[in-house]
C-alpha cells in the first residue's frame, strides 16, 4: 500500500518537471545563438574577415576580395549549421544575399556598392543571436 502511494507521488511529481525539463532545454537552445556565432576556432574567425574584405575593396584588391567572399560563405555556412536553430532565418538569409551581391560587385570592379553590402551583411552578423 505504501509502495503504490510512492510511486504514485512519483508519477505525479514527474508529470510536472519533465515539460518543465524539455521548455528549459529549448529555451537555452533558442537564447544561445549570441554565445555559438562567437569563434569556435580559429578557422571561422567571420568578423575578422569582414575586416580584412574591407581592406581589400578599398585597395581595390579584386582577387584577395574575391578569396576572402569564399572563405566568408563557408565560414557562414559552418557556422549557420550551428545557429539554425537559435537565431532568426531570416538574418541568416540577408547574409548571404549580400554576399551574393558583394561577388557580384566585385566581378564588376565595383567596390563602393561592394563595400555598402558588406556593411550590411556585417550589421546582419552583430544582429544575429541578440
Amino acid at each position: 500500500m505504501g509502495q503504490a502511494k510512492g510511486n504514485a507521488k512519483f508519477k505525479n511529481v514527474s508529470a510536472y518537471l519533465l515539460p518543465i525539463l524539455i521548455l528549459g532545454i529549448f529555451l537555452a537552445v533558442m537564447v544561445s545563438g549570441s554565445v555559438l556565432k562567437e569563434p569556435l576556432d580559429t578557422r571561422h574567425q567571420i568578423s575578422k574577415t569582414f575586416s580584412e574584405m574591407e581592406t581589400n575593396l578599398k585597395e581595390k584588391n579584386w582577387p584577395e576580395a574575391a578569396a576572402n567572399t569564399q572563405f566568408l560563405r563557408s565560414s557562414l555556412n559552418n557556422t549557420f549549421k550551428i545557429l539554425r536553430y537559435s537565431v532568426e532565418l531570416d538574418e541568416m538569409a540577408d547574409i548571404m544575399s549580400n554576399l551574393d551581391r558583394i561577388e557580384g560587385f566585385i566581378q564588376a570592379n565595383d567596390g563602393e556598392n561592394a563595400l555598402g553590402e558588406l556593411y550590411e551583411a556585417r550589421g546582419h552578423w552583430r544582429e544575429l543571436g541578440s
